[in-house]
């Protein structure tokens, strides 16, 4: 996907900067999400676009005064059609695609209908109404967690993914239809987000976070690489900039700093359970089968080889740096899971 750093750029493939519309429309899939509901609570309370528009099944639950909610399912036939038509109702300048999923789910050809053919009748209607701009939520792990991946993984690296993942296979995709749409669209200014697992005190279901939610969780016996990971109101900042910015192509979006697994373990309040190297993968994917934990089974490789992406494009392009650190965000959602766990307890006797 080409890149290009400077408004006359853009302008020069037929685009426009949305610096020339200080309060943009801006519509945004997954606004029911966990991040897209972030994402809405934050344009809402700075006033930052004239209007919000979320596509989906159901509305964003941190909606106010200026979100208008439309009823899509973007994986159905005729999806590509009624998008078009609100877009063009609406006047969307900007479109944040936020519904793709952060970590697995046990049902895989849902999944893959929502993920790979909801992303396909989104681009399908920004090619009949293209904005000016269109940004993309995808994973650092697009790259792949295995033993011969540099120190840092940048974005020109080549995606690899893990065979056996169906989820990382429908990112993969996710990106080869957003690259399609960006060579063929040079009138949208497009950006990849490659962002590391997003960690905090509301957004708790990526993949870090599930791995974390139990109070015994698996390791590799042998392995203790680092991990990298993003606070959540950081994640909010960086697609807030890549908003502001004429950037396009992706992006690193991670955290400040790196942990090892048994430390970012400790800081979450949890115990290990060191799973033998050999057997890690059937063993997780064994008790995620029959719904025993929430951990997914792609947890063995990112344990035992780490992924750990290089954040310096992010910096010199959208003058992204994090602000809170890992460590924090593992404190945070440690306090968090023992808050919830609190709840579930019955009142002591008095």
């Amino acid at each position: 996907m080409g890149r290009s750093t400077q408004g006359t750029d853009l302008e020069r493939r037929g685009g426009a900067s949305l610096r020339s519309n200080p309060r943009p429309v801006v519509a945004l899939s997954g606004g029911d999400s966990e991040l897209g509901a972030a994402v809405v609570q934050s344009l809402e309370r700075d006033g930052a676009a004239a209007a919000i528009v979320t596509l989906g099944i159901r509305p964003c639950r941190l909606a106010g005064p200026r979100t208008r909610h439309y009823h899509v399912e973007l994986e159905l036939p005729g999806a590509t059609a009624r998008i078009a038509e609100i877009l063009e109702a609406e006047r969307v300048d900007a479109v944040l695609h936020l519904a793709p999923m952060q970590a697995p789910t046990r049902q895989p050809e849902w999944a893959h209908e929502a993920e790979t053919v909801g992303t396909m009748h989104l681009l399908g209607a920004l090619r009949l109404r293209p904005p000016r701009r269109l940004l993309v939520a995808s994973t650092t792990l697009v790259y792949g967690p295995r033993p011969d991946n540099p120190g840092l993984l940048t974005e020109g690296h080549p995606l690899r993914g893990l065979e056996h993942s169906r989820f990382l296979r429908d990112k993969l995709d996710i990106e080869r239809q957003t690259a399609a749409f960006a060579e063929q669209t040079p009138s949208t200014c497009t950006t990849v987000l490659r962002m590391a697992s997003i960690l905090g005190p509301r957004v708790i279901d990526g993949w870090a976070s599930r791995w974390l939610r139990a109070s015994w969780v698996p390791t590799v016996l042998g392995f203790d690489p680092p991990l990298q990971l993003v606070h959540e109101r950081d994640a909010v900042r960086a697609i807030r900039l890549a908003l502001e910015h004429d950037v396009s192509g992706p992006i690193n979006i991670v955290g400040s700093g790196l942990v090892r697994v048994s430390t970012a373990a400790t800081l979450a309040g949890r115990r290990t359970v060191p799973l033998p190297a050999a057997l890690a993968g059937a063993l997780l994917q064994a008790v995620w089968s029959v719904g025993a934990a929430d951990t997914p089974p792609e947890l063995a490789s990112i344990l035992r080889w780490g992924c750990v992406a290089d954040g310096e494009l992010a910096r010199r392009q959208l003058g992204f740096t994090a602000s809170h650190g890992i460590r924090q965000a593992l404190l945070e959602l440690g306090g968090e899971l023992r808050l919830r766990a609190a709840r579930l307890l019955p009142p002591e006797p008095r």
